[in-house]
């Protein structure tokens, strides 16, 4: 449900992220770390864009949710994928010409504006 992620508060998207890593036994600590890495990366790529403005996304989160218990699956190392989804709410900056009738404007760093992440 895309609206209910808006709402969240930064303790209600904790809440929701250890709601979505219980796999049914456990809570998969070992994958908090992987995950709020690669949100990091994600969010540092965004904040440098020049090129496009990123008004929402979708992210979707994929891991395996498998028991942790197992030797085998102890053997490997915590995997998750984090992918952005839905870029229909994302612009060209050449496309949308003036930043200035944006209801939103861009961060800027420096001469050139950077993306702007609203989540």
């Amino acid at each position: 449900n895309k609206y209910y992620g808006r709402g969240l508060s930064i303790e209600g998207f904790r809440s929701a992220l250890c709601q979505y890593l219980h796999n049914g036994i456990e809570l998969r600590k070992d994958l908090f770390d992987p995950v709020l890495s690669k949100l990091q990366s994600l969010k540092a790529v965004l904040e440098r864009q020049a090129s496009y403005r990123f008004y929402s996304s979708s992210l979707l989160i994929i891991y395996d949710g498998k028991d942790t218990r197992s030797e085998t699956y102890l053997e490997r190392k915590a995997e998750m994928r984090l992918k952005p989804v839905d870029f229909s709410l994302a612009d060209k900056l050449q496309d949308v010409g003036s930043t200035e009738s944006v209801s939103f404007q861009p961060k800027t760093t420096d001469s050139h504006p950077s993306s702007v992440l609203l989540c």
